[in-house]
């Protein structure tokens, strides 16, 4: 299995250290919205391994993405979840799926991120920083 992939969108923050010391660090990041749910498992894993060996130490993953809760209810974010889960199953692909935060963090820790952070922002979307 093989992916081409174009990083569609690639932020660089530049930051000032000191202004004594005129030094510069350059903070990288990929950001992407709603890559991660048309995909397997197994998909996400060769995504996002390819992204880690192109960040550098310190670099971040930014991914916009549904995050389902753990347990099924009936409020309006878990509704509003499972609808674009099938959503995506019936115009998208079957394969690809929503998941959960820890399911999020687990194929990050599995390519090698060991930092993972998930800031809910609505009902629907949740901003998942994966740090190299």
């Amino acid at each position: 299995m093989s992916f081409n992939a174009n990083l569609t969108d690639l932020f660089i923050r530049i930051r000032s250290q000191s202004p004594k010391k005129k030094k510069i660090i350059f903070i990288v990041c990929v950001i992407w919205q709603w890559i991660l749910t048309t995909w397997t498992d197994d998909e996400c894993k060769v995504i996002i391994q390819n992204c880690y060996k192109a960040l550098p130490v310190g670099g971040k993953l930014i991914a916009c993405e549904p995050v389902l809760p753990k347990e099924s209810d009936d409020s309006h974010r878990t509704r509003a979840l499972l609808e674009g889960d099938i959503f995506v199953m019936t115009i998208y692909r079957a394969k690809g799926k929503h998941r959960t935060q820890e399911e999020f963090k687990q194929l990050g820790l599995s390519v090698g991120f060991p930092h993972f952070r998930a800031f809910h922002i609505d009902y629907f979307y949740t901003v998942l920083e994966f740090q190299k």
